[in-house]
């Protein structure tokens, strides 16, 4: 199932590599308003560039309405 929503969330560096994998990390409180799940797929916009990123969830790192990305998709996006 798609799900189309227009979330505006304040975008964080987490600092961490991946090795190649897009992730986004969300607050647990955020993740359950957005009814977005653990791995679920995400796209991340800023400006004109876009990506899809699994996600990850956490109860401390972010903070609600944040979305932690790691380098990966940090660089991509040019933040």
């Amino acid at each position: 199932m798609i799900k189309k929503t227009n979330n505006f969330l304040r975008a964080v560096p987490l600092h961490i590599e991946t090795g190649g994998i897009n992730i986004a990390v969300l607050n647990a409180e955020q993740a359950k308003d957005m009814d977005v799940k653990h791995l679920d797929r995400v796209m991340v916009k800023h400006n004109s560039k876009s990506i899809i990123c699994s996600v990850d969830i956490t109860h401390i790192s972010v903070k609600k309405g944040e979305v932690g990305l790691f380098v990966e998709p940090w660089e991509k996006l040019s933040l």
